[in-house]
């Protein structure tokens, strides 16, 4: 009985993260799927991307989480920030609220929404440059990154060799 306590334990342990990074309802999924169908364009595999997120997690100490990235290199067919930003509203349900849009020359923009995550604030980035759509979802701990950037000497993975 106690083997079988401990396997079932060990196996939440295991799908729970995995239900994370698979979740439909986290909007990126949704939105990555939706540039798929939209613009017949598929991302680009960024290999090691967990392990990305997790040095984003540990040298901001945990003010940055849960990082994941779509690159579609050529995508063809969007010619303005408010064709993507109707494409994203239709998928990105919830509490999901358009914060920045902003225009960098005729064929550069960057879109970023953002919603309540627990404690946290999750964000979606959108940015288009010159035919390279790249989208990525994190949640940003507002008190720990604000720990972070007013001392970063004292941030976890910081290493001062002179003492103060």
């Amino acid at each position: 009985m106690k083997y079988a306590a401990g396997a079932l334990i060990l196996a939440l342990a295991a799908v729970l993260p995995l239900h994370f990074w698979f979740s439909s309802t986290d909007g990126f999924n949704a939105a990555v799927s939706a540039v798929e169908l939209q613009y017949h364009a598929q991302p680009q595999s960024i290999p090691l991307q967990w392990f990305a997120s997790l040095c984003a997690t540990i040298s901001t100490g945990g003010g940055v989480r849960h990082m994941r990235i779509a690159d579609f290199p050529n995508v063809s067919g969007l010619t303005s920030p408010d064709d993507l930003a109707a494409l994203l509203s239709t998928r990105l349900t919830g509490p999901w609220h358009r914060m920045v849009l902003s225009r960098d020359g005729a064929h550069d923009f960057s879109l970023i929404y953002v919603r309540p995550e627990g404690r946290s604030m999750r964000m979606l980035i959108a940015s288009y440059d010159h035919g390279e759509l790249d989208i990525v979802r994190m949640d940003l701990n507002g008190e720990r990154l604000a720990h972070f950037v007013q001392n970063p000497t004292r941030a976890p993975g910081h290493h001062n060799p002179i003492p103060d």
